[in-house]
């Protein structure tokens, strides 16, 4: 069962691979073999291996009713100050692309929580230089404000 779900890459080093391989592959696999016992046990149904690592996967990230496969955004509780209140927020990529040679990047800007928070404590020049550049947007808030995965849920929290 592990070979056919093999988490290696050609570039990792060899102790690395081993560590992947015992820590992901087996330990999940065992894990599956585990709860598939406990559910013929129970008289519940089965579940295959690549649905048994999407949900380990869907309550690592704490997705909730939307699978992140197929909707590719992480959704947010609503915030006391939001304009749209039927609205969900959620991380997204950019649309914005680079200019020039690297017209196949996205175009990266400041995440405005870091940025904020260094500006409190350091000042702005200092912000604007340690300051995150991500290439993810807020969907739902006016003028989609850039956030890191870290920044997102402090300014979207109930």
């Amino acid at each position: 069962m592990l070979s056919y779900h093999s988490p290696l890459r050609k570039s990792v080093r060899w102790f690395l691979k081993l560590a992947i391989e015992v820590l992901l592959g087996l330990s999940i696999v065992n894990a599956h073999c585990l709860f598939n016992m406990r559910q013929s046990i129970t008289g519940g149904e089965q579940m295959s291996i690549t649905a048994f690592r999407e949900s380990i996967c869907n309550s690592l990230l704490r997705i909730s009713n939307i699978t992140f496969a197929n909707q590719h955004h992480i959704p947010a509780s609503h915030s006391s100050t939001d304009v749209e209140s039927d609205s969900v927020h959620f991380l997204r990529e950019c649309s914005e692309r680079e200019g020039g040679r690297r017209q196949d990047r996205r175009r990266r800007r400041y995440c405005i929580g870091c940025c904020q928070s260094l500006a409190t404590v350091h000042g702005r020049c200092i912000a604007k230089k340690k300051a995150k550049r991500v290439t993810t947007e807020c969907s739902a808030c006016p003028s989609n404000p850039r956030f890191c995965f870290e920044c997102f849920p402090k300014f979207h929290s109930t």
